[in-house]
């Protein structure tokens, strides 16, 4: 059996080389033609490496359950790598347990997790998730997908097939402000308020302080805190504990909420130079909450 490879000229005719060892002892260019002889039988064991469109969605998919996973012949390329940086974000346990081979148990995930957006941002993959979130937990909060710019690819495919199981989704702001009318005297007052330069230092020494708390996990911030982490960083006495409950109660939320509001409180605490969370960090917490149903329900 003999293929030929032909290029678009015929400068050199066919021959039977090593253009390697040619190369090597400074003999003439590349051919544009290569004639392989076959009639020899091959054998050997080769290992393909893997592909990162069947990785990125096994990946995606330990966040199903509680057991880890190992996936094995996984490339070790950018694109993984970010999948696996938004997989520890939402407080999956990560592992290496080779060049190629990685352990995921999403065990420490909670139901009101979501995708951290400066690593969504770096790749397209990270919508993925959005599937085994909604499965696990009955809801998923998603930011905006990133990757590379090569075309139209729409989202429109997994929000159909998630309505077509009965889902439904909104598109919603990532930051709520609440800006009250100032009255005249205010207006009026010559008294300044916080300038830009001080609001920046106080919260970068608040992040300071997350970095410190969470430092040898996989956690980056309050909002990632664990179940576990909520209740070794957020210690409530018996009267907070109150307060939280008379909200819960009259606001009707819900177990998930309760967490948020501590993760929210404790984020103010570290803005206010606070080693605990206090009764008026817990208080502001709620009223953030409550304007949240407010605006989104």
């Amino acid at each position: 059996m003999a293929v030929t490879l032909a290029g678009p000229s015929n400068t050199f005719p066919p021959v039977h080389t090593d253009l390697r060892a040619e190369r090597t002892a400074g003999g003439p260019p590349p051919m544009d033609t290569f004639v392989i002889d076959g009639g020899v039988a091959l054998s050997g064991t080769v290992v393909p490496a893997g592909n990162k469109n069947a990785a990125l969605p096994i990946l995606a998919a330990s966040v199903l359950t509680t057991e880890e996973v190992v996936v094995r012949n996984v490339p070790r390329i950018a694109d993984v790598e970010a999948m696996i940086e938004v997989l520890a974000g939402l407080g999956v346990t990560v592992r290496w347990l080779g060049e190629h081979d990685v352990a995921l148990c999403a065990a420490d995930v909670q139901p009101d997790a979501a995708v951290e957006r400066g690593a969504a941002t770096r790749i397209r993959a990270s919508f993925l998730l959005a599937g085994p979130l909604l499965a696990r937990f009955g809801s998923a909060v998603m930011p905006p997908p990133g990757g590379d710019v090569i075309g139209r690819r729409r989202l429109d495919p997994h929000l159909d097939a998630f309505r077509a199981l009965g889902a439904t989704y909104e598109f919603r702001r990532d930051i709520h402000i609440d800006a009250p009318a100032l009255s005249l005297t205010e207006l009026r007052s010559g008294q300044l308020g916080e300038s830009s330069a001080t609001v920046r230092d106080r919260t970068e020494r608040a992040r300071q302080r997350q970095q410190v708390r969470f430092a040898g996990t996989s956690v980056t911030a309050n909002a990632r805190m664990t179940h576990r982490q909520i209740r070794q960083h957020c210690e409530i006495d018996s009267a907070l504990g109150d307060l939280l409950q008379q909200a819960m109660e009259q606001l009707s939320l819900s177990a998930r909420a309760y967490d948020r509001i501590l993760k929210v409180a404790r984020t103010i605490a570290d803005l206010a130079a606070s080693a605990s969370v206090q009764a008026d960090h817990v208080s502001e917490a709620i009223q953030l909450r409550s304007l949240d149903r407010q605006l989104w329900g």
